[in-house]
């Protein structure tokens, strides 16, 4: 079986990978608004994908022919496991940390989870929250191991 069609409905430019980052991007976007979208660029298009004939043991939204046969996915958290949020426990374990500079590298970090902290301006709460992505971590981290080098 010639498995060019399935690679390409894969990997190539407005495939399956290039569709769910796309879409990781969008404020609005939904695991169905991936699958419509998914359907409207490749289905009819591409023998390689197609709507489920028949519902198995679990809720198919889509299907892909290839050498394994008929395999059917489900996108449900498709976007949300894309964006690889950080472990709400290692980033406590991380503020927790006993290592000054891995403290205090962290301890600023505010999750999506997290709870805003507040203050009161005129009777009314004002919210403050400040969100870092990885790359903020890991640059501070840097620094702060940078000036601790020089410091001493």
């Amino acid at each position: 079986m010639d498995l060019q069609a399935t690679i390409e409905l894969i990997e190539k430019p407005l495939g399956i990978m290039t569709l769910l980052e796309e879409e990781c991007i969008m404020p609005k976007a939904t695991d169905m608004t991936y699958r419509d979208k998914l359907f409207g660029q490749h289905l009819g298009k591409s023998p390689s994908i197609g709507k489920v004939k028949k519902q198995t043991k679990f809720e198919a939204h889509f299907e892909i022919y290839h050498y394994a046969g008929t395999v059917g996915y489900n996108v449900v958290d498709w976007l949300v496991k894309n964006k690889d949020p950080l472990n709400n426990s290692l980033v406590q374990l991380f503020k927790n940390a006993t290592n000054t500079v891995f403290k205090g590298v962290w301890e600023n970090y505010v999750g999506a989870d997290d709870e805003p902290k507040g203050k009161v301006e005129n009777g009314t709460k004002k919210f403050e929250k400040k969100k870092h992505s990885i790359r903020d971590e890991n640059f501070d981290l840097k620094k702060s191991i940078f000036e601790k080098k020089f410091d001493s």
